[in-house]
């Protein structure tokens, strides 16, 4: 009888053995067919590789895909295995490393230089990108002459103009300038001129370049709540650009443009702001040949409640679109470049790193004097 038990014991062992091993196949198969039917559904997979924290960290961008797109026949992932089955990647360019390389490139796939930094900035994180510059095959950028304008939002007209008492408001302020920054040495020299600008107004600072060099805590970091409310007290907020470059307009315009007040602008070259940006909304330090000047036309609007009102009248018949909506409109643009690669001319770069050299696109100030240059 013992014997006989044994027997079964070791027979019902191995049909569980078999049970198991069974199992273990059909979820074998089960995956590489799920991985297989992903590659075969007529769309093309494009991989972000490396997704930045500048879109992860905005929720309503990143969960954005190609669904909304009309007519794309391409489909986002962010599984680094189907690199080699993917059409296009994209890369966060001035973040690659030799990792970035850890699968077989097929010859027809398209690489996407991705970046939202200026090129002064660049080498920030090293140079190993730059092993990378004959790689690409696209552009995705802040730049307007990108093969993919991705700027950081778009200022369009507000359907209906809102009715407010804009002289009200106006009167209703009790500060005068106010500047939030956490990077103080800049190529830009903001620090400085804004240094020479609280001489002749009244500049409050947040952040870690404020006098007492507290960090700006309002909020998360990128997501605007009640306690930016704030900046309606004032009249002007500084968006001034740590780098002068072509088209680098950032989130310090276009996240607090909405706002009731009046953005004061320093970036880019040749106030080309006004090539992208309404006339008449904003006012650009460089219209002004240093800070002195700039703080005397703002002070006309200080003593003048009722021009300041005037001004902010004219700036609300445009409103700053959410950045989810100005990622998804790339995403399709992207899409279309990927679809029809000959339609667009689509080629590798002979060397990224040359073509968005900062000589080509960033200058040093002009508008500081000698003395407060370093």
């Amino acid at each position: 009888m013992k014997r006989l038990l044994q027997c079964r014991t070791r027979a019902d062992m191995r049909q569980l053995v078999k049970v198991c091993m069974a199992l273990l196949f059909l979820f074998i198969i089960f995956n590489i067919y799920k991985r297989w039917s992903k590659s075969h559904d007529g769309r093309h997979i494009v991989l972000w590789y490396n997704p930045p924290f500048y879109v992860t960290s905005r929720t309503d961008a990143f969960v954005r895909n190609f669904d909304e797109c009309p007519q794309a026949n391409c489909r986002l992932t962010f599984d680094q295995s189907e690199a080699e089955s993917s059409k296009a990647i994209i890369f966060d360019g001035r973040q690659m490393t030799k990792d970035c390389k850890s699968f077989s490139r097929p010859q027809d796939q398209m690489w996407v230089f991705w970046g939202n930094e200026p090129p002064t900035k660049y080498n920030e994180a090293g140079d190993e990108w730059m092993d990378f510059a004959k790689e690409f095959n696209l552009t995705m950028t802040y730049h307007r002459e990108s093969d993919v304008y991705m700027p950081y939002g778009e200022i369009v007209p507000t359907m209906p103009i809102p009715q407010k008492d804009f002289l009200s408001i106006a009167q209703k302020k009790n500060h005068s300038v106010v500047w939030i920054a956490s990077s103080c040495h800049t190529s830009s020299w903001r620090e400085m001129y804004v240094k020479e600008l609280r001489k002749y107004v009244d500049v409050d600072i947040f952040g870690r370049c404020s006098d007492a060099m507290t960090p700006w805590n309002c909020g998360n970091r990128w997501k605007h709540d009640d306690c930016f409310s704030v900046l309606n007290d004032y009249k002007f907020y500084l968006a001034f650009e740590n780098s002068l470059c072509e088209d680098y307009i950032t989130e310090k315009f276009f996240e607090n443009y909405n706002y009731d007040i009046i953005i004061v602008t320093r970036g880019g070259t040749k106030s080309n702001f006004k090539d992208i940006l309404p006339d008449g909304v904003y006012i650009d330090a460089m219209d002004f040949q240093n800070p002195k000047e700039l703080g005397g036309h703002l002070k006309q609007f200080l003593n003048d409640d009722k021009k300041y009102a005037n001004l902010l009248e004219r700036k609300s018949a445009y409103t700053s679109l959410p950045y989810h909506i100005v990622y998804q409109k790339s995403l399709c643009n992207l899409c279309d470049r990927i679809m029809y690669p000959e339609v667009y001319n689509v080629a590798r770069y002979d060397n990224l790193r040359d073509t968005l050299h900062e000589i080509n696109f960033c200058k040093h100030p002009s508008d500081l004097e000698r003395k407060h240059q370093r």
